[in-house]
């Protein structure tokens, strides 16, 4: 499959929602994938005509910038800026709306999937990348879409296990005296087990830190599709 494998990715759109990556902080997963695919010579096709998929290169957190009013809790203008922008291509494209079947997107942010609402046709056919593949929103479905990893912890851990153990090592920002002996990374590297509580949502980006520093990740999330499940024992 990968040998034929090609994706078309959709040139409308401006910047900064669309075609610009941020590369770093807690959703660069979001950022690389979109570089790695515009980057891409083996998968990309410029011909959407030879495509097996066709990708919306733009950032749901650029688009939370831009859209969301703070402290209003309302994401209608977010979704219907999604909507309107995926009419336009339908009505672009000779195929029109078939492409839905097809096309694959990324929604990394709590928010990104709430951006489907107006669209039912894009949410039941599309196949969406998610951080935040928590399978109780009824929104990430397995074997249909894709969980990836991110690239804070509980207080309840600290509440319950702050000096209580000498071999479990619980802090909240690393105190002065303890980081000037052995830093984050360093305590990672030195624990057999790593614990990677969920947070404001069911991912975190401490299980890629713990694999990385060789460390067994201890997930504690309930309903969270694990990345690359599908392939990783």
């Amino acid at each position: 499959m990968e040998l034929i494998l090609k994706v078309y990715i959709y040139k409308e759109g401006k910047r900064p929602i669309f075609h610009q990556p941020h590369l770093r902080g807690i959703y660069s997963s979001e950022g690389w994938f979109m570089k790695l695919m515009e980057d891409s010579h083996q998968f990309v096709t410029r011909d959407p005509q030879k495509a097996h998929l066709f990708y919306l290169p733009y950032s749901s957190s650029q688009l939370q910038r831009a859209q969301y009013v703070p402290n209003s809790h309302n994401l209608k203008p977010l979704s219907m800026f999604l909507r309107n922008y995926m009419n336009m291509l339908a009505a672009k494209y000779p195929s029109g709306t078939e492409h839905m079947a097809q096309i694959i997107f990324f929604l990394l942010i709590i928010i990104g999937p709430c951006t489907l609402k107006d669209h039912e046709e894009l949410s039941r056919n599309t196949i969406t990348a998610l951080c935040n593949a928590d399978i109780s929103e009824g929104i990430f479905v397995s074997g249909k879409n894709v969980s990836l990893p991110e690239t804070t912890i509980s207080p309840k851990l600290l509440k319950y296990w702050n000096n209580k153990d000498e071999s479990i090592r619980i802090y909240g920002p690393l105190p002065r005296r303890v980081s000037k002996v052995m830093s984050y990374s360093e305590h990672m590297k030195s624990s057999k087990y790593c614990l990677c509580p969920m947070g404001y949502e069911v991912n975190s980006p401490r299980i890629v830190e713990a694999i990385y520093y060789e460390c067994v990740p201890v997930i504690i999330a309930d309903n969270f599709a694990l990345p690359f499940s599908e392939v990783l024992n």
